[in-house]
């Protein structure tokens, strides 16, 4: 069956290019020039002759007024007679002729004689993104997507004034080969790829990696769409890549994907270098030189200007004979207690095999490797007494884990356990290397990375899938497949790892073991000495300069836990006390409308100031209301995220991070979103206070949430005086710093009918009169809580469900989700959670109520 031709032949003025070809070919040829008209360019095949039109004629006239001639030569068109006398008519009458051969075909003789001046195009045999670029480079001298030169020529007649250029391969990927030898990959990029990358783009506010790869595939298709450039500024950032020494390749993928094929970004320095906004895997080689494994986001953190920025990444490599055997070298740091240099960390945790040589090399007899005075208490045990002390389950020299000298079968790579701080001394000092600081072992997970700098952005929930928090036992090293920031795998759960430092009770223990609660991979620890727990392993560093003994690096740690938050429920007498600070004068409101803005599909955007309830200030009340629902409409007030703290103008707020990500959905399904700016945030920040003003025992901040909440009240009273805002569905929603301040902001303000408390729980000490805890006794509000399981700021047993337990309402009014993720739970789940908790509680949007 013959194909069906994709369009009219161009009919016009500008130039074009006449397609001579063979019609069996037709499902080759027409996919290619319907790509080429899709770039811009005019295209002339026999689809141009007029019924009543002589063939000949109508032929010969086109040639004659064609810029260019391009013939597909296969077996098809050289057996064709009209096809031969195109070619032939084209160049007897001074026609450039681009030949394009689609199969490898052996010409007549005076076709090939013909023909021989002309550079052939092998389309068979070239990587189809050449071969696209040279046959537009011949047809028209531009790179593909770049109008042709408008060059004005002799009319040909009503019926030819022709135009064009031809064919150009679309682009294989592994992913979706099929579309791009086929036309209706253009209608699939324009109809399936854009919408879902857009969806995704739209769910996935921190990671655009899926969204990415499909755009990739889209834009072989369609390169140049403004769409489709729309959406990669979005889901994409222009990165720069470096390397000392320079000239290593550059791998990346997914963090979330190990078993992800590597993609080369090429060789370092890499300048501007678009990649997807992700946190993702690196891999630096060099021959001669150490490979380095990394996990680094592709973005920074750019606020106030802008939420993720391009990040700049670089990293070290040492050449071969200079790096120790399983070491990763991580950078040094400005940290508080002083300059850092670069040094040197084990990439796993040290296994039992390799504390075996250890065993066998006589370590537990060879006393100069016991620099540490041994001490029960306060009292010194001598060396030989304590050494005897260290024996296995027999009796035998070795971990407290092992039997008869040994460890068990089949464990050989799991981490040694069952080891006291003294033992992994002696350990590390018989490899030249000695146990890590405090801040050492944070600088070697990644603490200054953008992934745990940043918990609403990555966080440890970037490497939970990876971490062994699972309670059933240890696992052999590195089997997991995490590396943390510089290529140290197995820091999170596993086994604890002793460090250098001394506690109140004895040494410093890190990252938690496979049985510990997820927070404590952020959380330090502390034991004695001499425990000998089954939990207990370590890791080695080398240091890669020297560290004078009175380094403060070296120092005890003053407490290791943060102290449980004082807490004594108060009397309802003492709590009204609490609720009155709250209260304010009825005095207008004052409001004058600064700005109206109509310009959006779904939204009328609306300004409005007012009179504050303190202080002789005034507040502004930003105001998202859907063009598309019924009045009056039902009403979200946000609480924000703390960035807000730092960020200098709301001016913007339609394009600042928090309404796009986390507003947007809720205007999108009918609701009102105000969006009050508070005390301390936007153009009303207090440079006085410390950005982060989130938690402190002072009077200074109880004051300022008194503020905050008599902002959120004065908003509400704002509200409920517009006609096109029903005052009896009210909800109340906050985001992280917002939820921290829901418990409060719920149980004195009545008229909210419903909370969203996204990524809260219980915050900083603080005094009694602003506890959250008291609060939340109070709340008679229905509550959604939704929260990250591995959330390293608001841990779940210490944060988030004292505070839902907490909650005063019945059961059946109170919810909490925990999610797989780190401080901000999935876009996709909070957005159809909270949808379905405000049709619960305000009444669900139905067809009959929108327009």
């Amino acid at each position: 069956m013959p194909t069906q031709r994709p369009f009219a032949a161009y009919v016009g003025d500008e130039p074009y290019v006449f397609v001579c070809y063979g019609h069996d070919d037709d499902a080759v040829v027409y996919p290619e020039i319907a790509w080429l008209r899709e770039q811009g360019t005019h295209i002339w095949y026999d689809e141009g002759i007029e019924p009543g039109h002589e063939f000949p004629e109508a032929i010969a006239r086109a040639i004659e007024g064609a810029a260019k001639v391009v013939f597909y030569v296969s077996g098809n068109s050289v057996a064709s007679r009209h096809c031969r006398n195109e070619v032939y008519f084209a160049l007897e009458h001074g026609k450039t002729l681009v030949v394009v051969h689609l199969e490898p075909t052996k010409l007549p003789a005076g076709l090939a004689l013909t023909t021989a001046t002309t550079q052939a195009l092998l389309r068979h045999e070239l990587p189809a993104e050449e071969y696209r670029r040279k046959l537009v480079a011949a047809l028209t001298g531009r790179a593909p997507g770049v109008a042709m030169p408008k060059v004005r020529r002799r009319r040909l007649g009503a019926s030819f004034a022709l135009a064009c250029v031809v064919v150009a391969a679309i682009a294989l990927t592994a992913f979706a080969p099929s579309f791009y030898e086929s036309w209706q990959g253009v209608q699939w990029a324009r109809n399936e790829a854009l919408p879902e990358i857009s969806r995704l783009v739209d769910e996935s506010w921190r990671d655009y990696t899926a969204a990415y790869a499909l755009a990739e595939q889209a834009e072989q298709h369609i390169r140049g769409d403004p769409t489709l450039d729309a959406l990669f500024a979005k889901a994409a950032v222009w990165i720069s890549v470096d390397s000392e020494p320079r000239g290593a390749e550059v791998f990346i993928k997914p963090y979330a994907e190990p078993n992800a094929p590597w993609r080369s970004l090429g060789t370092t320095p890499i300048s501007e270098k678009r990649v997807p906004i992700g946190i993702m895997r690196w891999k630096f080689e060099k021959q001669g030189y150490a490979t380095v494994e990394a996990a680094e986001p592709t973005w920074s953190i750019g606020l106030p200007s802008k939420l993720l920025v391009a990040n700049r990444v670089t990293r070290t490599l040492d050449a071969l004979e200079d790096t120790p055997d399983g070491m990763v070298r991580v950078p040094g740091d400005g940290a508080p207690e002083g300059e850092l240099d670069d040094f040197f960390i084990d990439r796993y945790e040290v296994t039992n095999a390799d504390f075996a040589q250890f065993v066998a090399a006589g370590g537990y007899q060879n006393e100069s490797l016991w620099r540490q005075p041994v001490f029960e208490g306060d009292a010194v045990v001598p060396w030989r007494e304590a050494v005897e002390r260290f024996i296995d389950e027999t009796g035998r020299p070795g971990p407290a884990t092992w039997m008869v000298g040994d460890y068990r079968p089949g464990t050989a790579n799991e981490p040694v356990r069952g080891v006291s701080w003294y033992e992994a001394l002696a350990y590390a000092e018989w490899r030249g290397n000695t146990l890590p600081t405090s801040r050492h072992w944070d600088l070697a997970r990644g603490e200054r990375s953008s992934i745990l700098m940043e918990p609403p952005l990555g966080g440890f929930g970037t490497f939970a899938p990876f971490s062994n928090f699972r309670g059933a036992g240890p696992v052999p090293v590195g089997s997991l497949n995490g590396p943390m920031a510089y290529g140290a795998y197995d820091m999170a759960g596993n086994v604890r790892e002793w460090c250098w430092n001394e506690t109140p009770l004895g040494r410093l223990i890190r990252g938690g073991a496979w049985d510990d609660n997820i927070y404590k991979f952020n959380e330090p620890s502390q034991a004695p000495a001499l425990d000998r727990s089954p939990q207990n392993g370590f890791r080695t560093m080398r240091l890669m300069g020297p560290l004078a003994s009175s380094h403060p690096v070296l120092a005890p740690v003053a407490y290791v836990v943060p102290p449980e938050h004082a807490f004594e429920p108060v009397s309802d007498e003492v709590f009204e006390f609490y609720r009155n600070q709250f209260s304010y004068d009825s005095t207008p409101l004052n409001e004058i409308v600064q700005q109206i803005d109509e310009s959006a599909a779904s939204f009328r955007y609306e300004v409005v100031d007012i009179d504050a309830a303190y202080g002789g200030q005034r507040m502004r009340i930003h105001l998202f209301l859907p063009k598309n629902a019924q009045r009056p409409l039902q009403t979200v007030v946000y609480f924000p995220g703390s960035a807000t703290l730092s960020t200098p103008s709301s001016g913007d707020l339609a394009g600042y991070y928090e309404y796009p990500t986390f507003l947007s959905f809720l205007v999108k399904s009918g609701r009102a979103v105000a969006f009050p700016i508070y005390d301390g945030t936007f153009e009303r920040i207090d440079r006085v206070r410390p950005p982060r003003f989130v938690g402190e025992q002072t009077v200074a901040y109880t004051e300022f949430v008194v503020r905050l909440i008599k902002d959120l009240r004065r908003s509400v009273d704002y509200l409920t005086t517009r006609d096109d805002i029903d005052a009896d569905r009210i909800a109340y929603y906050g985001m992280s710093w917002g939820a921290l301040m829901g418990a409060v902001a719920v149980a004195i303000e009545p008229r909210f009918k419903s909370a969203i408390l996204l990524a809260g729980g219980i915050g900083a000490p603080k005094r009694p009169e602003v506890d959250e805890r008291h609060y939340a006794e109070r709340v008679t509000t229905p509550v959604l809580m939704l929260n990250g399981r591995f959330d390293t700021l608001h841990p779940v047993e210490r944060a988030i469900l004292p505070l839902f337990e907490r909650f005063g309402v019945d059961d059946e009014q109170k919810r909490l989700l925990l999610y797989d993720t780190d401080h901000i739970p999935p876009r996709e789940e909070f957005v159809r959670e909270s949808l379905a908790w405000l049709d619960r509680w305000l009444g669900p949007l139905s067809t009959s109520n929108t327009r």
